[in-house]
């Protein structure tokens, strides 16, 4: 079993670092990459993410998880390794249902539309970012479709960022809140220096 969890933790330790390695790409995209790098740069980010997602999905993976887990069942449910392979066959199953070449096109499309999205709000031309949202609203809709059966879309997407938050539990609190937000916004909307906190002075502490 130490030797499972050792192998484990160490190939969830190199996605983790290739992953680490997609953000710092994404970060570049979007600080100092000129304009000129989106093919390239698209084409990095989707021969990494055909890398990692091959990884996360490798049976031997899912082999090891087997192995672990009754030692996890010893465990208190909120033990660092209790949690990591909780996690681990949580993020294993999930990815499994994904192909491989769909997680690669969206990796390598999102720089394309982040580029796109750029110029259409330098130019103020919505129609020319359109045909990029729609691409990646279609590219949404088929990695939804990964996990049917479902009870709304957008609970798939929630769960990525919220695990196990449905959309009826959003639309319930946006209910509570939108009461008062809106009589917020009406008070405060037509106060000519919204921003004057924003610019000081500040006191020194």
């Amino acid at each position: 079993m130490e030797a499972s969890l050792a192998d484990l933790k160490q190939r969830l330790a190199e996605i983790d670092d290739l992953q680490r390695t997609q953000l710092l790409l994404e970060w570049d995209t979007e600080v100092w990459m000129p304009p000129s790098g989106e093919s390239s740069r698209a084409a990095h980010l989707t021969t990494l993410e055909t890398i990692v997602h091959e990884r996360q999905i490798d049976d031997r993976i899912g082999e090891l998880l087997d192995d672990v887990e009754p030692y996890a069942a010893s465990l208190p449910g909120d033990a660092d390794d209790a949690c990591l392979i909780r996690a681990a066959r949580r993020l294993w199953e999930k990815k499994r249902r994904i192909p491989t070449d769909l997680a690669a096109e969206i990796a390598g499309a999102q720089v394309e539309s982040y580029q796109a999205w750029v110029k259409a709000r330098e130019e103020e031309n919505f129609a020319g970012f359109r045909p990029s949202l729609e691409r990646m609203l279609e590219l949404q809709r088929r990695w939804i479709e990964c996990f049917v059966p479902y009870d709304d879309p957008y609970d798939v997407v929630l769960d990525n960022f919220e695990e196990g938050t449905k959309t009826e539990d959003v639309r319930r609190i946006f209910a509570a809140l939108q009461p008062e937000i809106t009589a917020l916004v009406a008070e405060h909307a037509n106060e000519a220096d919204e921003d004057e906190f924003l610019r000081g002075p500040f006191a020194i502490a």
